[in-house]
């Protein structure tokens, strides 16, 4: 940090700063009590110290305090001798086993600079902040209680050390599955168990039961999806190639062989028993799903679910014959969902017969647009011939009134008419 930057914003900014594979941000932990926290990367290997003499992050451990407790005190004639860091320290019975307890605390004190106290006759208590988050060593009593009978002793570790200021300390992730001991820099622990990662969410102290069953839903809303598509698929075809009445048109198509063709394929595929069926299961009908009179086919959930429950291994191979990676050259059986697939791609392959019909029906177009525009250019030319016909024989009537009416004027006139008589 620069000179003179002391505030939490700037300690942050200068973190995040850094070249180091570290972040820092700014946490309100409680009404106006903030805290920085750094992360860095997972893993024993990655742990990360932090030291500064502004803020007084440093590590501040609790003391570790370690007792241990004679299983007897020491009597006449007895002894006691502690080792502690390679060193032993021994005290003969001095008046006492409260004595001779505070007599060997004293000489570990002198001696190693750490805190050792005598609790009653029989206990020392050694207190020490080790300056990290491991745990001091530990040290060991013998001696006999009064010459003849060995000293037996108990440890206790009343109070570990450990970092106040660390939120987590880097350590790898330490599990044990089925007596096999496993590290992790990283709480995602793949390959141990083939097929499956294990996600460590938290500590546990109690072994822990993992159960893999088959997840049923998804394999369901795929079946069910399945069965919509060819639904929607059924309801255009039924349009396409509809016989017509005395009110609908006919279909487009009706009279298309192949594609009359392709309906009753793909429709066999799903009514026909798989070309790969299971031991108990063999085509669609077995799992609830059935084809109603209107052509489309009818999913009853409950059965399903039953059929996926009970038939798992079987309703998987009857639809990808137990593979998802066949080769589409490959003469072996697909199962349902393999086959119609493979059906649909060779019907939609450059040489397929949607295809072809395709280019043949844009041929037809082609001929036909030509036609209607040879068609109409000559409607053009008959439309025009007979409006001029037409207004020739307009004018020729016109004229011919004009004469009628002249002559009936004239005619009207002469002597010896009826109207002059």
């Amino acid at each position: 940090m620069a000179s003179g930057s002391t505030s939490l914003t700037d300690l942050v900014t200068g973190i995040n700063a850094l070249t180091a594979d570290v972040s820092a941000r700014i946490v309100e932990t409680s009404s106006g009590a903030y805290r920085v926290v750094v992360e860095g990367p997972q893993g024993s290997d990655k742990a990360l110290t932090i030291t500064d003499s502004v803020f007084g992050l440093q590590n501040t451990n609790v003391l570790e305090v370690d007792t241990y407790t004679l299983g007897a005190p020491v009597e006449t004639n007895g002894s006691a001798t502690f080792t502690f860091g390679g060193t032993s320290y021994s005290q003969a019975f001095d008046t006492d086993a409260a004595t001779t307890m505070s007599a060997l605390a004293a000489k570990v004190n002198a001696a190693t600079g750490i805190t050792v106290d005598s609790i009653g006759r029989r206990k020392l208590r050694i207190t020490n902040d080790v300056g990290s988050d491991t745990q001091m060593t530990k040290g060991t009593i013998t001696g006999t209680t009064n010459g003849s009978v060995a000293l037996s002793i108990s440890t206790a570790d009343t109070t570990a050390g450990t970092a106040t200021n660390k939120i987590q300390i880097a350590q790898n992730a330490i599990l044990n599955v089925n007596g096999l001991s496993v590290s992790s820099s990283t709480n995602e622990v793949d390959g141990v168990v083939p097929g499956l990662k294990l996600d460590l969410m938290a500590t546990t102290s109690t072994a822990v039961v993992m159960a893999v069953t088959h997840d049923t839903t998804v394999a369901k809303s795929s079946i069910t999806a399945l069965v919509s598509a060819y639904n929607a698929f059924e309801v255009v075809m039924k349009e396409l190639t509809s016989s017509g009445s005395a009110t609908t048109d006919k279909g487009a198509l009706k009279s298309d062989p192949g594609v009359n063709a392709i309906k009753d394929k793909v429709k066999s595929f799903l009514t026909s028993n798989s070309s790969t069926p299971g031991a108990s299961v063999d085509s669609m009908g077995d799992i609830g799903i059935s084809l109603q009179k209107n052509g489309t086919f009818k999913v009853d959930g409950a059965a399903l679910s039953s059929a996926l429950t009970s038939h798992y291994a079987d309703i998987t191979k009857m639809f990808s014959a137990n593979t998802n990676d066949q080769s589409s050259f490959s003469t072996s059986s697909f199962g349902i969902g393999g086959d119609v697939v493979k059906l649909i791609s060779s019907y939609l392959s450059s040489s397929g017969l949607v295809a072809l019909r395709d280019s043949a029906y844009s041929v037809k177009k082609s001929s036909l647009t030509e036609q209607q525009a040879t068609l109409d250019k000559k409607m053009t030319a008959v439309e025009l011939r007979y409006t001029k016909q037409f207004s020739t024989m307009s004018k020729i009537m016109d004229e011919m009134k004009s004469t009628q009416d002249f002559l009936e004027s004239s005619l009207s006139n002469l002597p010896f008419t009826a109207k002059n008589d």
